[in-house]
């Protein structure tokens, strides 16, 4: 066995392939989540260091994967605006104590865009976009 967890197991076949099986513990069904995302990367991982020469996925469920778990997407939201609420309110003691002006929309309607502007004096020194 090179990798066993609540969400993957792998090993590695007599034939130098590994198997990595994606079975969710207490679930019907295989969903990506956090748990299952950090066992993927453990298990690929463990994959990585041994002889395999190859990788077959597959599931121990009816179905393969239904997708994402999409409760998470909201308690990950709600952190990510945490995170940027406090990350604002820091920037802008920044700016006030070094008399510079940020312009910082981290969040668009269209999608995660990252946009930062820093002037000094008037003057743009740094954009990203």
């Amino acid at each position: 066995m090179l990798f066993s967890g609540q969400a993957i197991k792998a090993s590695l076949l007599p034939s130098g392939i590994a198997q990595l099986i994606f079975d969710l513990e207490g679930s019907s069904v295989n969903k990506f989540d956090q748990l299952t995302l950090k066992e993927l990367d453990e298990a690929v991982a463990a994959i990585g260091e041994s002889d395999a020469r190859g990788v077959i996925f597959s599931s121990a469920k009816s179905t393969f994967i239904v997708g994402a778990d999409i409760t998470e997407f909201t308690d990950l939201l709600r952190q990510a605006q945490r995170l940027f609420a406090h990350g604002s309110v820091v920037l802008m003691r920044f700016s006030t104590l070094l008399r510079i002006s940020l312009y910082l929309p981290l969040l668009q309607s269209t999608g995660w865009l990252w946009e930062a502007v820093l002037s000094w004096r008037s003057r743009r020194i740094f954009a990203l976009r």
